[in-house]
């Protein structure tokens, strides 16, 4: 569909609901039903009956994975929603933070910071990171800020070609980025100015989308050919959802009551 043609709230709910989705998690450790993609045998099925208590959850489709924890055991396991299957990914005695999945791999954070990619098809277990955080997983990537205060970078692995390359020096803060896979986004700034780039990772192109005073802009999300910020005003104590088509080099305001918006 065209999304331009939706109307202002229609527009914002498309975003809201993906936003949501991407972030889905159980809670309280409460098992969760899973349902296998609509088509030969619609049906619903348990994936677990002792996920951790507040466990991370992430799925892309034929897999389901989580955090589990028992009797002060750490574990990750791997549900294949198309043959039934499910595995162990990696167990110990030391916390396991799930980060992502895409069709090919999981990823992971050990208590020490090391980032480690699985690979679902070979079962190889490799290190992609040191000291990694704010970790964002896509279809085929890696994203992830690494740094400290003044000195912060953007880093994204390929894990086709299983080699990492830098992004940016200079975000500011660093922890606010995001990737679909084909494109990342991020913002920079200090004070009353502030700015959002957008960087196609194939041919290494970067696009300065939003520049302006008073105003910041937080929560980037990418997703195809566009890009959605919550953009703040301190002063006037306004905050809007404005959204950019990549294709067309297009801004838009999705909200315009002056109210405060949290995503």
């Amino acid at each position: 569909f065209d999304i331009e043609r939706l109307d202002k709230p229609g527009i914002l709910m498309v975003f809201l609901v993906l936003f949501a989705a991407s972030r889905l998690a159980l809670g309280q450790g409460t098992p969760q039903p899973m349902q296998s993609r609509p088509g030969k045998d619609w049906q619903i099925k348990q994936a677990t009956t002792a996920p951790a208590n507040r466990a991370r959850v992430h799925a892309a489709y034929p897999y389901i994975a989580w955090e589990q924890t028992a009797q002060q055991i750490y574990s990750l396991e791997l549900y294949d929603t198309e043959h039934g299957k499910l595995r162990t990914v990696i167990t110990g005695n030391s916390r396991l933070q799930l980060c992502g999945i895409s069709t090919t791999h999981l990823v992971y954070q050990n208590n020490q910071g090391r980032l480690i990619a699985y690979n679902i098809t070979n079962n190889e277990h490799v290190t992609i990171a040191e000291n990694s955080g704010g970790v964002v997983v896509a279809e085929g990537v890696v994203a992830w800020c690494k740094g400290g205060e003044g000195s912060w970078q953007i880093w994204i692995y390929d894990l086709r070609k299983t080699d990492a390359k830098l992004i940016t020096e200079n975000p500011s803060p660093a922890r606010a980025f995001n990737t679909d896979g084909s494109t990342v986004v991020w913002f920079t700034g200090q004070g009353e100015s502030s700015s959002l780039h957008a960087m196609h990772i194939a041919s290494g192109r970067t696009r300065k989308i939003f520049e302006g005073e008073q105003d910041r802009v937080s929560h980037p999300l990418v997703a195809g050919n566009f890009v959605i910020w919550l953009q703040n005003n301190d002063k006037a104590l306004d905050s809007f959802l404005e959204c950019h088509n990549l294709a067309t080099n297009k801004t838009w305001r999705i909200n315009t009551r002056k109210e405060y918006v949290n995503l």
